[in-house]
């Protein structure tokens, strides 16, 4: 990992991030979320199955990008990422959903036999093995022609894995990110308050906000595309061209400090 900056003032900081570009467009995009939910009001009856699962899981997802986002830029990386490992999961089960619909009703009367569902089928549980049963047996949700397991790649590898580090007490994954390498004592070295990594992790932190946004943006209006009549594709392109730049830039500015 790049070395890490001496921690800054939160407050200060986060006047800092929220004049960024990066900030803009994600707010942009959370309003443009906020706006196809409204679309759904009154429509998706509680009787609908999966369908009202699947919007209550993805409309809850709005307050949790939020305060994702209000995490990361007061100083809580870690925060932040545990609360976006939550968004990743009500995303991709309202996918599983969309894809399996009869599943809907076993997952929510008996996890244990849906899990072993998933067993029996080959697959692993939770968040990898949804996605590799939409990637092998799924039909709703476009893939590129020859590109194989598109969204274990995607969402899990990209995202959901290093999410979860934070979920699940990777203890060498925290370390590096609160252990300064500063002070007399090694009890002086670690940051237990906001601490400010580098920069460029920051703000690769902000942009894997925008990206899971812009899957739940995509996967509600996938499933809701009957009720939902105003998208703004010109956002999503933008975002998602400078989300490309943003990854192309970073993975060679990583490499080159690694």
């Amino acid at each position: 990992r790049p070395p890490r900056s001496t921690p800054s003032n939160s407050s200060a900081a986060s006047d800092v991030y929220k004049r960024q570009k990066e900030y803009k467009l994600l707010t942009k995009l959370l309003r443009h979320k906020e706006n196809l939910i409204k679309q759904l009001s009154g429509k998706v009856k509680d009787t609908d199955k999966p369908d009202y699962s699947i919007e209550l899981m993805l409309a809850y997802n709005l307050p949790l990008l939020n305060s994702s986002l209000n995490s990361l830029v007061n100083g809580y990386l870690g925060a932040s990422q545990i609360i976006l490992r939550t968004v990743l999961e009500n995303t991709c089960l309202s996918m599983y959903f969309f894809e399996f619909s009869k599943d809907e009703k076993k997952y929510r009367k008996d996890r244990k036999s849906f899990n072993c569902k998933l067993r029996s089928l080959g697959y692993d549980t939770w968040i990898e093995g949804w996605l590799n049963r939409v990637d092998k047996e799924g039909a709703k949700f476009s893939k590129l022609e020859g590109e194989e397991n598109t969204w274990y790649k995607r969402i899990f590898k990209n995202l959901v894995e290093e999410a979860s580090s934070f979920v699940h007490v990777d203890i060498d994954f925290i370390y590096n990110l609160v252990y300064m390498g500063k002070g007399s004592s090694k009890s002086d070295n670690y940051v237990l308050g906001p601490n400010w990594t580098n920069d460029l992790l920051v703000k690769n932190a902000l942009w894997k906000i925008i990206e899971t946004c812009l899957y739940s943006c995509a996967v509600l209006d996938r499933v809701f595309k009957k009720y939902i009549t105003k998208v703004d594709m010109e956002l999503y392109k933008s975002a998602i061209d400078e989300l490309n730049k943003w990854k192309e830039f970073y993975n060679k500015q990583y490499s080159s400090r690694t």
